[in-house]
């Protein structure tokens, strides 16, 4: 909240996993997790309201569609936006931003002229979907996964899996819903969705016995280096400096990763013997 105030529509699901721990009486975490949030913004909030009022600029033009700055409230901004805005054009906003987490570059094929580059780094930087990359083979190991957790975890209802995914799918229904204008971009909505998701996704892949991890690494380590490692200025025929460097260090970062997956599999090898 303090950084990036679009957290805060994934607080906004986390409510009910909250009513329902405290309801089964697992109500001390979360009550830690109060006392520091408030301890964190409560001097911020102060700030806001007492130093430089009125504080509510975000709200209004995130959630009111009011991107300059005008003496209404914020529920009076709400109110009187959408009425002007009507019903039609608000669901016709509201389907662009579902709509806008698929992208908007899925023909081309491996084409590489430089304008459908950049459409592809700017979609995997802008939108869900395209910024999770390989990792959506892990949705295919998914349903397993989400078996897996349930059967390990079986006195937590629904499994910590199964519960992080609640979460991203409330999270993007209620980001989209609530933005007012066609905005559902990343850098406009909570950071932590993406990073969350990558690790559902991540974690699917891990869990299987079929070497799916391994063809996840590696396809990710081919695909971010086809994305990144060329030039697009002023031609696409020269090495990219920078690309080659974070090629290399999420190449470096993939095979340590892969060693340290084998060693841990040698004991349960063993063991198995």
């Amino acid at each position: 909240m303090l950084t990036h105030s679009t957290v805060a529509f994934a607080m906004l699901p986390l409510a009910p996993l909250v009513c329902l721990d405290i309801f089964k009486g697992r109500w001390r975490p979360w009550l830690g997790a109060a006392l520091a949030f408030a301890a964190l913004m409560g001097p911020w909030v102060c700030y806001q309201k007492f130093y430089d009022p009125p504080g509510n600029r975000l709200v209004k033009w995130h959630i009111g569609g009011q991107d300059t700055p005008d003496d209404r409230g914020t529920f009076e901004t709400i109110v009187e936006n959408y009425a002007a805005q009507g019903w039609a054009e608000t669901i016709k906003t509201k389907k662009r931003n579902f709509v806008m987490q698929l992208g908007i570059d899925w023909h081309s094929g491996l084409n590489r002229s430089a304008e459908l580059m950049i459409m592809r780094r700017n979609n995997q930087y802008a939108h869900l979907i395209p910024a999770l990359e390989v990792f959506l083979l892990g949705a295919l190991m998914l349903p397993l996964a989400l078996y897996r957790s349930r059967k390990v975890h079986q006195g937590i209802v629904p499994s910590p899996l199964g519960r992080y995914l609640l979460w991203v799918v409330a999270t993007v229904v209620c980001w989209c819903l609530l933005l007012f204008k066609p905005e559902a971009v990343i850098f406009h909505g909570p950071n932590s969705l993406p990073l969350v998701l990558l690790a559902i996704l991540a974690a699917s892949a891990d869990g299987t016995r079929y070497g799916a991890k391994w063809l996840v690494i590696v396809l990710q380590l081919l695909f971010f280096a086809y994305l990144w490692i060329i030039s697009l200025e002023p031609t696409l025929q020269t090495l990219s400096p920078i690309g080659v460097a974070f090629s290399a260090i999420v190449g470096c970062s993939l095979i340590a990763l892969s060693v340290a997956l084998l060693q841990k599999q040698k004991p349960a090898v063993a063991t198995a013997h």
